[in-house]
């Protein structure tokens, strides 16, 4: 968080100095393009507090989102009138009766077919 705040303050430094120029008449486009990026704030225009929080939550989503699992499609399971599948219908809600789920996905290729 406070490593955050310190580029934040960095950045609207940056920003400060950059938009002195009249750096839309460079006639560099290289350079053109890297002050159309210094003078465009982002986060950094929102006050400390509300950054602070932003960061936070941000954060805290990054935590929440990042442990998820993805059970194992089974096809027995019960439908909701909605279509959707309950979950909670063979649940007691101890560690003994817990789902096997995938702990992570995997990125490498499936193959769909076999060669003979």
């Amino acid at each position: 968080l406070q490593e955050q705040l310190l580029w934040t303050r960095f950045h609207r430094l940056k920003w400060n100095e950059a938009t002195t120029f009249a750096w839309k008449n460079f006639s560099t486009p290289t350079v053109r393009r890297m002050y159309s990026f210094l003078t465009v704030l982002g986060r950094a225009a929102l006050p400390e507090n509300e950054l602070s929080e932003l960061t936070g939550l941000l954060e805290d989503m990054k935590t929440t989102y990042s442990t998820a699992k993805i059970c194992k499609y089974d096809p027995t399971r019960n439908r909701l009138p909605n279509g959707d599948y309950d979950i909670y219908e063979d649940l007691e809600f101890d560690v003994d009766n817990e789902i096997e789920c995938i702990p992570s996905l995997s990125l490498e290729p499936r193959k769909f077919y076999e060669v003979k």
